[in-house]
């Protein structure tokens, strides 16, 4: 709501701006119009200024109003014109229509009779052992040992890489792994922050940041690619359990010692 506010209140602005700027540009206009006669010597039109002082200063005016009138209207083109994060925003909430919208699967061939039911059903008739180690680990935590690592990445090839199309900040096609490696290498910080999908203080990621993964992860880069890299050049076996902003400041220190 408040960005759609904000959003009204800024057009509205642009919109007053343009209207001020073609305003000033037709008053100087009209001064300079008033400020010269033409006077013709035979059949050649001659010009003459009535007041010098004020037809500069009107035409230096109209020159800045009709900059500042193109430059506005430019500007206003630009934000009425959608870009990608619109369709980025699209994608996800269609996918997320998507995702309520499918219907729920009843557990043991029997119907469902509503989602209490379903859970009831399902812990009845497929109780898990209990694990202490569980309570202490959040979903994102267990979504990353449950990620497999969808490459090998061989880190003596590695070398640094010009940024190109393949680039993950800069480029916008496709992500390649030597990409990858040039990414985790430059940015340790944003490499965990798209792996574990939160901040290194653990808190949830912005909705600037969700789009701008989910649109990595259409390129190309996966969470499984990036920490096969992590792994392989930390050598280590698992992801440690620890806190995210002790493990970037391990890897920081590894590529500054190492490879920096």
């Amino acid at each position: 709501m408040k960005s759609a506010r904000s959003s009204k209140l800024f057009m509205g602005f642009l919109l007053l701006l343009i209207a001020i700027t073609l305003l000033a540009t037709l008053h100087f206009f009209n001064e300079i119009n008033n400020n010269y006669i033409l006077m013709y010597n035979g059949n050649e039109p001659l010009m003459r200024v009535l007041n010098p002082y004020k037809y500069i200063q009107a035409k230096k005016g109209l020159i800045f109003s009709l900059s500042m009138l193109i430059s506005t209207f430019s500007l206003g083109i630009m934000v009425i014109l959608p870009n990608e994060e619109d369709h980025v925003v699209q994608f996800r909430q269609a996918k997320k229509t998507k995702t309520v919208q499918q219907p729920e699967k009843s557990t043991a061939g029997q119907p469902s009779e509503g989602s209490s039911g379903i859970s009831a059903e399902v812990t009845e008739s497929a109780p898990m052992p209990p694990n202490p180690m569980d309570s202490k680990k959040t979903k994102k935590e267990v979504d990353i040992e449950l990620i497999d690592t969808e490459e090998i990445f061989d880190e003596d090839n590695y070398h640094e890489v010009t940024e190109g199309e393949d680039d993950v900040v800069y480029g916008a096609g496709d992500i390649t792994n030597r990409a990858i490696m040039d990414f985790v290498h430059k940015f340790p910080d944003s490499s965990l922050k798209f792996l574990f999908r939160k901040q290194l203080d653990g808190k949830p990621l912005t909705n600037e940041e969700e789009e701008i993964y989910l649109g990595w992860e259409n390129r190309g880069m996966t969470r499984g690619k990036v920490k096969a890299y992590i792994m392989t050049l930390m050598d280590w076996d698992v992801m440690p359990k620890e806190a995210l902003f002790d493990t970037w400041k391990k890897m920081r220190d590894h590529i500054f010692e190492n490879i920096a």
